[in-house]
């Protein structure tokens, strides 16, 4: 865990805007939610991925997510509600 915490200040993941926009109006959208220290931060990417989290997402295709295989591949897929896994106090961070 500290190896992913130290890629999260390397990479300046809590510098970054709370919202990236290419504008289109499909595709591709990517959330990140960060919470270090009583630190926490939302970034949501709409078809628009700033270099840090490109170079975060390969960290954990990488580094993070090979020793969770086996549970990975055993996880039973569950369906969630927007209100599941995006509180309200947290979707005021990316305005």
């Amino acid at each position: 865990m500290s190896a992913l915490r130290n890629k999260v200040v390397e990479l300046g993941l809590f510098d970054l805007s709370g919202m990236y926009s290419s504008g289109a109006d499909d595709g591709t959208q990517w959330f990140l939610k960060l919470q270090v220290a009583g630190q926490r931060k939302t970034v949501w990417c709409d078809n628009h991925f700033p270099n840090p989290m490109v170079k975060l997402s390969e960290y954990v295709g990488r580094n993070v997510l090979p020793l969770h295989k086996p549970e990975i591949d055993k996880a039973e897929k569950i369906e969630l509600k927007r209100d599941d896994w995006e509180p309200e106090d947290w979707r005021e961070e990316t305005k």
